[in-house]
């Protein structure tokens, strides 16, 4: 599932975080960078505020490995989004479909309506954020909601839904789509 969210990424640095020296292997056999984190990481941005200590950027983003389905153009959309809204981590959403085993997010917590969303696992910060974020308290795995908790400004960006891995059988259904599109 790396690879496939690798290769579909724009041509922007890619450096794949993982404390997995195996996933680190096939990865680098692959053509890719990776940085093999050293502590205990509760999620990808975790990783990914490691790696920012080591190496600096004016944007880092976080594709989640479970979004195999991402596409260049959500991408693409994050990272500009990011430079429009320097002081906001921003992150994907899209419009909820049947799905009820994926995360949901309600991107404005004042409105009266209360919209749900599902949420990309996608998101863009600037080393601040990152060093804000790894700083706050680990209660919670879902960067999102670890952001919104810590009462950090969030821009939400509509993109296009993807079926992401959250259980086992997402990956039957994600083998399907794959298929449909060779």
């Amino acid at each position: 599932m790396v690879l496939r969210v690798l290769d579909a990424l724009p041509s922007y640095e890619k450096i794949v975080a993982t404390p997995n020296v195996p996933i680190a292997e096939v990865v680098t056999r692959a053509g890719y960078d990776v940085f093999v984190t050293q502590r205990e990481a509760s999620c990808g941005t975790d990783r990914l505020v490691e790696v920012a200590e080591s190496i600096e950027a004016d944007i880092y983003v976080n594709v989640q490995g479970d979004e195999p389905l991402i596409s260049e153009d959500t991408v693409r959309a994050i990272v500009e989004a990011k430079i429009a809204n320097p002081d906001k981590v921003v992150t994907g959403i899209a419009n909820l479909d049947n799905n009820k085993n994926c995360v949901k997010v309600i991107p404005d917590q004042q409105a009266m309506s209360r919209e749900v969303y599902q949420h990309i696992g996608i998101y863009a910060f600037n080393g601040a954020e990152l060093r804000r974020f790894g700083e706050g308290e680990v209660w919670e795995d879902i960067e999102i909601t670890r952001f919104l908790s810590m009462k950090y400004p969030v821009h939400f960006v509509q993109v296009e839904r993807t079926q992401a891995v959250d259980r086992l059988e997402d990956i039957k259904e994600v083998e399907r789509i794959v298929c449909q599109k060779k």
